[in-house]
């Protein structure tokens, strides 16, 4: 039987320790003129039915996931039978020091609507814990970043944390926190197309590149004054941008998008790259193909992944390797042309077919990739180094569920005839 619903409020959510008593007798600024309002409802949740293996002794720990819940709480105009809207993005909560609440809430995008879920939730309890419907229906919510803000108590002395999650649609960027309640207190516009990813390298600085051929550097205002964010450069690439990451051990901004990858030594220099003649990459790798996912592993800071839209693999480049090409640049007002062949470590087997826009994530020493026919790839990034140029397989595929459907109104909610395609993990 399908589980039970419940209804649920942005209340949920920071009654399980997202905000403090000082916090909550604040009052937020209002988010612009489009309006926004945090939606009473109910969501459709509904039991997975695991064929996976949960023997420990036989599974790699690091591999052993097993399905644990289906969520449905993206439906346009609250429709249970929608089966097209899509989710574009999740991104987990990031820990801070008082609370222990990381890893347990995520955040997910699509359509006009931003929810916080809770994967602790027990089965019988929704887990949707706060959930703000954009007023444009319009709207398509495609890429989310999260940061820790420290602001000033109300009350006292002391410096409390605000969890701000960061929210990019089709021209506009959404600044919500868990102040007072999961709310929106700013809206920035600026992108005159699809922001398709957003990126912070520190607490406040946000990077932004969207389909508009662009990226844009933002000191984020804070949510317990009445500053605004501060658009500090924009930069002209000539290129629909897709993804961005950051590596901390080389100071160096990465994107990709349909053209190559692109590099940007020490953006952290904020006088040099505000400096308009110094708004170029300084560094490119020309494809014949898209690149959509793209990470720094973390576990190895020597180490970039990305994907290369139908070469059927994710390359790992070296970049150690790509730092001392940077530095044969001879001319510093042109970019330095990198050979993708150079740089690559090794090679990971993905999947045919031509499905873009599958994006990479990476934890601890996990890479994981989605794909189509509902397919998640893991791929172990310890020893990679060690491994040759001759394409490796996923160490785990983790299949599509079987899952058990809703009724309602004699009609099945789940389209299960519709492939499913996993474009973020």
């Amino acid at each position: 039987m399908p589980s039970k619903r419940s209804r649920t409020n942005s209340h949920d959510l920071l009654a399980n320790g997202l905000d403090t008593e000082s916090e909550r007798k604040r009052k937020p600024k209002k988010c612009g003129s489009s309006g926004d309002r945090n939606h009473h409802t109910n969501h459709k949740t509904s039991q997975v039915v695991s064929n996976q293996s949960t023997n420990s002794e036989t599974i790699d720990p690091q591999l052993n996931y097993t399905p644990k819940l289906f969520v449905r709480c993206h439906c346009r105009r609250n429709d249970p039978f929608d089966n097209s809207t899509n989710i574009w993005s999740a991104a987990f909560m990031p820990k801070t020091s008082d609370d222990n609440n990381g890893n347990r809430f995520v955040a997910t995008c699509g359509a006009n609507m931003v929810c916080i879920i809770d994967c602790e939730k027990q089965s019988d309890v929704s887990p949707v814990m706060a959930r703000y419907i954009d007023t444009n229906e319009d709207e398509e919510f495609v890429s989310l970043a999260w940061t820790v803000m420290p602001v000033q108590s109300v009350h006292t002395n002391t410096t409390d944390k605000s969890l701000i999650l960061a929210v990019g649609g089709k021209a506009t960027i959404l600044l919500m926190s868990s102040l007072n309640e999961f709310h929106c207190y700013e809206r920035i516009g600026g992108h005159s197309d699809q922001i398709n990813a957003l990126l912070f390298t520190s607490c406040d600085l946000l990077f932004s590149a969207s389909y508009d051929k662009t990226i844009k550097l933002w000191r984020i205002s804070r949510p317990d004054d009445n500053s605004s964010t501060q658009l500090l450069t924009t930069i002209d690439m000539k290129d629909n941008l897709l993804s961005l990451s950051y590596s901390h051990k080389y100071e160096t901004l990465f994107a990709s998008g349909y053209k190559g990858l692109y590099l940007w030594s020490k953006p952290s220099d904020l006088s040099d790259l505000c400096d308009s003649k110094e708004q170029t990459f300084s560094a490119q790798m020309k494809t014949k193909y898209l690149m959509d996912g793209l990470v720094v592993l973390p576990d190895d800071q020597d180490l970039i992944a990305v994907r290369i839209y139908l070469s059927k693999m994710i390359t790992i480049l070296d970049l150690k390797k790509m730092m001392a090409e940077m530095t044969k640049r001879d001319n510093r007002s042109e970019p330095k042309a990198i050979s993708l062949l150079k740089v690559t470590k090794t090679k990971l087997k993905s999947f045919d077919g031509e499905y873009p826009f599958i994006y990479l994530s990476a934890h601890k020493n996990l890479l994981v990739s989605g794909g189509p026919n509902g397919q998640i790839r893991l791929y172990k990034t310890t020893g990679l180094r060690a491994r040759s140029h001759e394409m490796t397989e996923a160490d785990k595929m983790l299949e599509w569920p079987p899952i058990e459907n809703i009724v309602k109104d004699n009609q099945t909610v789940i389209d299960d005839k519709k492939p499913v395609i996993v474009n973020t993990v």
